[in-house]
Parts: structure tokens; sequence; C-alpha cells
């Protein structure tokens, strides 16, 4: 077998080293989609998935034909590439139907876990599908921008959703009715089916009389088993005492003090980690398929003799 193999995926990133189990299940799963539709997925959406489901194959293979699936039922599986104009409009707060506040990533908590930051300075309503699924498509590009690194792939992310600015009128319309109906359709997309850990979900500025209306909305969006990962913050200065303020983003510190670049930047920094992270993966060799089958037939590949 190929010994670890160094993928440093940006200068201000550790490196992190595929482990022998890893480079072989990436060269299984590889196998696995060669004749079907995902031959075309890039490798690191391969790597993705394998590591999202701690180096399970059939599991990895499962996901990414899920990811497909819906990907097609929202009229865009035939890419797996969401750099667009629209996107980036989306991304940068320049586009009517972008958040009124930021997506960021920056800093690490305690523990050394990925921080990605959400704020929603109003409670945002899609106006129709198309606008709606391009928000899906932004946030498919935001989370593979925020989570790519090795470690993080691992170890999963803390998501911190800012909610201080958000009332219960405008909750409730970002949840009701038709609006719920496109929530979960494209909710569905993101929350259930992407490569995406989060091990600890902060609330803040999300009051009591809010939470009812939180958890309404969360239905539609939040997997069962993260909700028991979900702790509220009354406001700033409570969540500065989880986390600490050097790990916060632009957009809550003084300029030169923050760990990310402001919301208008975050196109530009989430191309550069998805360019680093896509670079470093092409640059880890593969076993080749005799390797992977000989070393334990067990668990030889669908499709090979």
């Amino acid at each position: 077998m190929c010994g670890a193999t160094k993928c440093r995926v940006a200068q201000d990133e550790p490196g992190c080293d595929l482990t022998p189990s890893e480079l072989d299940g990436l060269t299984r799963l590889t196998v696995l989609v060669a004749n079907t539709e995902l031959a075309r997925a890039p490798r690191s959406l391969l790597l993705r998935f394998l590591l999202y489901t701690k180096c399970d194959v059939d599991k990895a293979l499962h996901r990414l034909k899920e990811v497909l699936e819906k990907r097609m039922a929202l009229g865009i599986g035939k890419t797996f590439e969401d750099d667009s104009d629209d996107v980036d409009a989306f991304l940068t707060g320049r586009s009517v139907a972008a958040p009124c506040g930021y997506w960021n990533f920056a800093g690490r908590d305690v523990t050394g876990r990925q921080i990605v930051w959400l704020r929603q300075k109003v409670a945002t309503v899609a106006p129709s599908q198309e606008i709606a699924v391009t928000g899906v498509r932004a946030a498919h590009r935001f989370f593979y921008a925020a989570t790519a690194e090795l470690d993080t792939m691992r170890r999963g992310i803390t998501l911190v959703l800012d909610m201080t600015d958000v009332g219960v009128s405008q909750l409730l319309a970002a949840c009701g009715g038709g609006q719920r109906k496109i929530m979960t359709a494209v909710g569905d997309v993101y929350t259930h089916v992407m490569p995406v850990r989060p091990q600890a979900i902060i609330v803040v500025g999300c009051s009591a009389q809010l939470r009812p209306v939180f958890w309404l909305s969360a239905r539609a969006v939040l997997p069962s088993k993260l909700k028991s990962r979900v702790t509220f913050m009354r406001d700033h200065q409570e969540l500065a005492t989880l986390l600490p303020r050097s790990s916060w983003p632009a957009a809550l510190l003084p300029e030169g003090k923050a760990s990310a670049p402001p919301f208008e930047q975050t196109d530009k920094h989430a191309r550069a980690r998805i360019v680093a992270f896509e670079e470093a993966c092409s640059s880890i060799p593969a076993m080749t398929t005799s390797d992977a089958v000989s070393e334990d037939p067990n668990k030889r590949p669908i499709g090979v003799g």
C-alpha cells in the first residue's frame, strides 16, 4: 500500500496526511463511480464524501448518488461546478436575494475546529424557486470552501448562526406557506446530503419568544440528529465567553483585527480555498485498481473481477 500522502491545501492552513486507509478508500470509490453519472465528479468531491462518511466507501457512494439526484431534481444536476455570476452575486451581497448580513468562515474554536459564521439581519425570503436554487448553489460553494481542508473534513465544523436582528414576524414569513415548501426542497439538498458535519451549532440573539418559531423553520432544513447540538447565546457578549474574539470575522470586529475578510470578499476567499484544495487533491497519487483489490479480496469493488 502507498504510504501517507502530504496534502497541503493552503499556505495559512496546516498540512494534513491522507492515511493509507483513506487513500485506499479514495481509490475504491474512484473505481465504483468510473462507469456511472458520477464519473465526471472531481476527485476532490469524492474525497469530501469519503471523509464525511469516515471512509465508508459504500455509504459515500450512496450519498454521492443522493446529492446528484437532488441536484437533478432542482435542474442543476448536469454540473458539479457552482462558480457562476449569480452565485458570485449571492455570496458577495450584490444579489437582492442575498443574506442581509454575511456568510463567512473564520477562526477556530477552543477544540481547534473551523468556525463557520452565518448572520441574517432579517429573515431571508426566497421570492421564487429559481432564486432559492441559486441560494443552494451558493451554499454548496460556500460550505465547500469553508471545509476545504482535510482536518476540517475529518473533525467537522462549529456553526454560528447570528439572528440578532431577526424578529418573530420576519421569521414566520420566511417559513410559512409556499415559502416553507421552497425551504424544505432546497434545504434538504445541502443539510441532509452535503458533506458537512456540524459538531456544534451556536444560535446567537434568538430570544425565548423567537425560539419556537426558530424550531419551526429548523425542521425544514435541520436533520433531527443535529438538534441536540444546538446551543443558544443571548448576545455577542455572551458568545465571547465561548468563542474568543480573535476567531471572529470582519463583520463583528474592527478592520485589521478579524480572522477573515469582509462579506464582500467572501466569493474571492471561497474561490481561493476551493482551487487550493482541488490542486492538492490532484497531487495525491492514486493506487492502481489491482493494488486496491489485491489488498483485501473481501473489499473487492463492484464490477472488478
